[in-house]
């Protein structure tokens, strides 16, 4: 569980607001980054979600952060940053009308074609 103190700090956060954030007694959020206690399978998808990585980055199985998603029938594979990270975190904790607003604006400056990246390498197909 190494990784779980580089990813806190990557994320900026105390110990004592990672703990919170993912619902652990601090006591034993902080023996999981000290190694002194492993978590559990559930735990460890807690905290795989909450730093935005895979459980298999999170245990060092291997070093490849991002993980797959699936869109209808296409796996598409996002590289996402921690500012992308912190946005779908934030979005995710609005309420219905909340996430239909950001939709709504999202849709709104997407169309507009004048905030369009040229190249959107972000996101890559896999079949």
């Amino acid at each position: 569980m190494n990784r779980i103190k580089d990813l806190r700090e990557e994320k900026n956060v105390s110990m004592m607001q990672a703990a919170k954030d993912v619902k652990l007694p601090y006591t034993t959020y902080v023996n999981y980054e000290k190694n002194l206690r492993e978590p559990n399978s559930e735990t460890l998808i807690a905290l795989a979600n909450y730093f935005g990585v895979s459980v298999d980055f999170l245990i060092g199985r291997n070093n490849i952060r991002t993980y797959f998603v699936d869109t209808c029938d296409d796996r598409v594979d996002f590289k996402l940053n921690s500012k992308e990270r912190e946005i779908i975190r934030a979005y995710r904790e609005l309420n219905e009308e909340g996430a239909e607003k950001v939709e709504e604006y999202i849709k709104d400056i997407s169309s507009s074609g004048r905030y369009i990246k040229s190249d959107s390498a972000g996101m890559v197909s896999k079949a």
